[in-house]
Order: structure tokens, then C-alpha cells, then sequence
């Protein structure tokens, strides 16, 4: 079962070596790199039409035990030319929204994760959600729906969680 571990350190976040940094994780929250993939059926679809298939959105993931289903960045799913396939009312903070929903797949560079094929992810707008460090776009929220096949430690007074699938 493959482990990824996030440490937050004094000056490092994300690294391994220092000072443990237990505000951090509760500043930033428990993230870790992600990519966004076209779903396998349009892969498929413009590789037969003698096509490359569209480039992944990479960013990171924050866990969010508090969604039911995982969301991704409308505007970075938009970049692969994924259509929505239906519309969800969600419940968020601000009351009941529609919002579309999208077939797609996500993978973790750099760590020991596995590609997860999603036939619904929740289209959201995480324009200005970002992670201190360069390039840090948050575009992912990982939700219940995945991390009922995972165990997760977090582990906030030493700065650190682990994820394992």
C-alpha cells in the first residue's frame, strides 16, 4: 500500500528536514501535488483521430474532509476540453448551488499515489486558493469519495499527515 507523507517544517514546507512547524498544517492544511487528466474515453477519442492528447493541469490537492464528492478547478478541467456531463446541487457554506460535473482523472506526481478514473468530479471555481510555494494553485479538493479508499493520519502536533491508498 503505497504512503505518501506531508511534513511541514521551520522554513520548509513540504520538506522533510527542520523543525517541526505544527502551524503550518493548520495555516495551509494538508496538501500534496496533483494532476488533472483528461478521462480515458477522450484520451482514447483523440488518439484515434490522429490527435495528441490534451497536456495534464498540474497543481495541488487539499484534503478536505468536509466535501462529499471530490472538486476540481472548472477553470483548469476547461484547459483539457472536458465536457460536463451533468449538473449537482451542492451544499456549500453559502447555501444550496448547481454545479457541473465532469468525468476526468487525477494522478500525484512525485509521489507513490496512484491515477484515480473519476466518472464525477464537482466543477468549482478555486481561483486565488494557493499553497505556499512556487507555482502553488490549489485545483484540486479531495473529498470523502476518495479518501473512503485511504487512510489518512493527520498528525497536527508534530506538522504532518500521511495519505496511503
Amino acid at each position: 500500500m503505497p504512503i505518501y507523507n506531508g511534513f511541514y517544517r521551520q522554513g520548509a514546507v513540504g520538506g522533510s528536514v527542520g523543525q517541526p512547524f505544527p502551524d503550518a498544517l493548520r495555516i495551509f492544511g494538508p496538501f500534496l501535488p496533483v494532476q488533472i487528466e483528461a478521462p480515458s474515453a477522450l484520451v482514447s477519442q483523440v488518439q484515434q483521430e490522429g490527435k495528441p492528447p490534451p497536456a495534464p493541469v498540474a497543481g495541488f490537492a487539499l484534503i478536505d474532509t468536509g466535501a462529499t464528492a471530490t472538486a476540481v478547478d472548472e477553470t483548469a478541467i476547461g484547459q483539457l476540453g472536458v465536457q460536463p456531463i451533468d449538473v449537482a446541487t451542492v451544499g456549500t457554506a453559502g447555501g444550496a448551488q448547481p454545479r457541473l460535473v465532469y468525468p476526468g482523472r487525477l494522478s500525484f506526481p512525485g509521489t507513490p499515489l496512484g491515477t484515480f478514473e473519476f466518472g464525477r468530479l464537482l466543477g468549482v471555481d478555486l481561483a486565488g486558493q494557493s499553497v505556499p510555494l512556487p507555482q502553488g494553485q490549489i485545483i484540486v479538493l479531495l473529498g470523502r469519495d476518495i479518501l473512503q479508499r485511504c487512510i489518512l493520519i493527520y498528525n497536527g502536533s508534530v506538522g504532518m499527515f500521511s495519505l496511503s491508498f
